[in-house]
């Protein structure tokens, strides 16, 4: 999987929504970290909150061992060439 800072990609949570997909910017780059895929997420409608909240719980109770995410993409990044 090849990525770089800037890419788009469509995130699900089975646990939160099984239909509802989101698009986030991916803050990694695969050729820097190739093991690791960062997203920029901001928590602002329901579906953000919930995994805002989801994540927070676990957190705190210390019982993250796992969150289901399926991803489709990257996609771009978007043109670089500005005038």
């Amino acid at each position: 999987l090849s990525h770089s800072p800037m890419s788009t990609v469509f995130i699900n949570v089975p646990s939160i929504s099984r239909l509802q997909w989101h698009p986030f910017t991916v803050t990694s780059s695969s050729s820097l970290e190739p093991e690791k895929l960062s997203v920029a997420i901001k928590c602002e409608g329901q579906w953000t909150g919930d995994l805002y909240e989801k994540l927070s719980s676990a957190a705190r109770s210390g019982a993250i061992d796992g969150l289901e995410v399926l991803v489709e993409g990257p996609y771009g990044p978007p043109s670089t060439d500005f005038l």
